[in-house]
């Protein structure tokens, strides 16, 4: 048996105050799914095992690492601009995306018809209400995802790179979905103040214009994924370069394969558009969640992190194959894509 939530009552609004992040940003945790009429559902029965006990826990933390990245103060900028489509929005976006982390409370459905190359989605909500429709609240979430970061953080006294990783990259995934989500409750906040703020989060008509990846990829440098070390020996590849046409050919060089694991991570790393993957230094992750951990925020820590200048080679790791749809970053005014943030050598 399935049942659809009730709307939640509308919140009062007052930007004179200098709001903080919800504390406890997650309200529920529990299986459900949208049905072909796009309302959210509980998924009743035994069909799907329910969420670990710890679930609630960690996915509570990795939404609040999530709001600490978007109002660091370049994610805050980026947010702004993506949801203003201007490269030089109003002064009070930034007031009102903060108003509506300190208000809004999350739902968490876990999808188990999702595949783990999603790591969530989100529900269009009706225009015509704004302010109470549920869908603004929800956040589908694949259940390997979730399981991978409770594990590692059961295990993380043994090895907390392994808990960093994961709700690092838990936290960059919900603050993707995030965007989405605060663009309703920051139009029902500034419409006040007769600032009418684009209904939709691209993509309206397609997927050049998707926010949530383009605050990805200018906050992280490019598309952020995990990966393992391959456990095969590597390829040998016996290059024999010869002339076709006056033109060079040799053998190209295999992409990295696509797999599912139960294992942590080994890597976090950022791919460029040229498919190019460079690892995120152990240290900036460790760094970002110490620092979090401590804080409450990640306002001290340099975005986007400092890539290792040598990319890692495509037959040295697996990756879980994440569907990247190709953002554009137009909508604030900024063409093409970012380039992951590579130190260049130092001229002698």
């Amino acid at each position: 048996m399935s049942t659809p939530f009730i709307t939640p009552p509308r919140p009062q609004i007052n930007l004179d105050s200098s709001p903080t992040p919800h504390p406890k940003p997650l309200a529920d945790i529990q299986n459900g799914f949208a049905d072909a009429g796009g309302r959210p559902l509980l998924a009743g029965g035994t069909r799907w095992p329910d969420p670990h006990p710890n679930a609630f826990h960690v996915m509570n933390n990795a939404l609040k690492l999530a709001a600490a990245i978007i109002l660091h103060p370049k994610g805050l900028e980026i947010a702004s601009q993506i949801m203003s489509g201007s490269k030089h929005p109003n002064k009070l976006y930034p007031t009102a995306i903060r108003r509506a982390l300190s208000l809004g409370t999350v739902i968490i459905l876990v999808d188990h018809s999702m595949e783990p190359t999603v790591f969530g989605r989100h529900l269009h909500a009706n225009v015509d209400d704004m302010e109470g429709d549920i869908k603004h609240r929800i956040i589908f979430v694949n259940p390997w995802n979730i399981q991978r970061l409770v594990d590692a953080q059961l295990a993380a006294k043994d090895c907390a790179d392994d808990y960093h990783r994961h709700l690092f990259i838990a936290a960059v995934g919900l603050a993707h979905e995030l965007i989405h989500l605060l663009r309703a409750q920051v139009y029902t906040i500034l419409l006040p103040f007769g600032i009418n703020v684009p209904f939709m989060t691209p993509p309206r008509n397609g997927s050049d214009d998707e926010g949530g990846w383009a605050f990805e990829e200018e906050m992280m440098g490019g598309h952020f994924e995990g990966l393992w070390v391959t456990d095969d020996e590597p390829e040998a590849f016996e290059v024999t370069i010869g002339t076709v046409g006056g033109l060079a050919i040799g053998v190209a060089d295999p992409a990295p394969a696509n797999i599912r694991k139960t294992s942590p991570f080994d890597h976090l790393a950022v791919s460029n558009p040229d498919g190019k993957l460079y690892k995120v230094p152990e240290t900036w992750i460790s760094e970002t969640v110490n620092y979090f951990e401590k804080y409450g925020c990640v306002d001290s820590i340099v975005f986007p992190p400092t890539m290792d200048p040598t990319p890692l080679r495509r037959d040295e790791v697996k990756r879980l194959g994440l569907h990247k749809t190709r953002p554009s970053c137009v909508i604030y005014c900024r063409p093409g894509v970012p380039q992951p943030h590579v130190p260049q050598p130092q001229s002698t």
